[in-house]
């Protein structure tokens, strides 16, 4: 990630979905948690309250998703090398999403 400057991270998340208004949704927000304790070899991010929005469009199996990202990798880090990671991390799992999906003829 960001061409090799940023680690991977390690998230706790709290995750509820539920369908609603002709959505899926699944929000998340990170949480502390006793039993997944803090690993020293690596650093770990944390997610304020975040979503997806999945709605069926009904057209050939498709959907539409809004994406909100609400998330601090800790570190520092310059912001723009975060912003352009994280756009370029999003892009690439909806692209392997998409393949996933392809496979299982979704």
């Amino acid at each position: 990630m960001g061409g090799g400057i940023i680690k991977g991270r390690d998230f706790v998340l709290l995750r509820h979905w539920e369908e609603k208004y002709d959505h899926t949704i699944i929000a998340n927000i990170s949480v502390s948690c006793p039993w997944a304790p803090h690993n020293k070899k690596c650093i770990r991010g944390e997610n304020g309250p975040g979503c997806w929005a999945i709605r069926n469009c009904a057209q050939d199996g498709k959907c539409e998703l809004t994406w909100l990202l609400n998330t601090d990798i800790k570190g520092w880090l310059p912001e723009q090398v975060v912003y352009t990671s994280s756009v370029n991390v999003m892009l690439n799992y909806i692209s392997l999403l998409r393949k996933h999906l392809a496979q299982l003829n979704v």
